[in-house]
């Protein structure tokens, strides 16, 4: 489910299906204009879908781009960007300090801790 406002301020939402190969699949597009209390609104929609697709089928939801969406608001709190900037501030420390990068380097190896460097990303599949 993913739904967004077109610039004609139409509230379309579209239904997809992934498939364990990974093929998508484009279920239902609906306008959703006339609504006003989604919530409720939208549970019963996704019901409807998952029934007429047949339930057992469905062996668990993805919440990929709601926890997107929730991390795209978090970003533009200042505590949260005081944050990521300190971050980045303790990654450049040690990337630029060649014997502060020494004792890192060495604190993971005692801590046997692999890939034995910071990064400024991680893989997350």
């Amino acid at each position: 489910l993913d739904g967004w406002i077109i610039p004609t301020m139409e509230s379309i939402y579209n239904y997809l299906v992934t498939t364990d190969i990974r093929k998508e699949y484009l279920i239902s597009l609906r306008d959703y204009s006339d609504q006003s209390y989604m919530s409720e609104f939208l549970a019963n929609e996704i019901s409807d879908i998952i029934e007429q697709l047949s339930s057992e089928k469905f062996a668990a939801i993805c919440a990929t781009h709601a926890i997107n969406l929730i991390a795209a608001d978090l970003v533009q709190l200042e505590s949260v960007k005081k944050l990521i900037n300190n971050c980045g501030r303790i990654n450049h420390f040690f990337k630029t300090s060649y014997s502060s990068h020494s004792l890192l380097t060495k604190g993971f190896v005692n801590m046997k801790i692999k890939n034995d460097e910071l990064k400024t990303w991680v893989k997350t599949y």
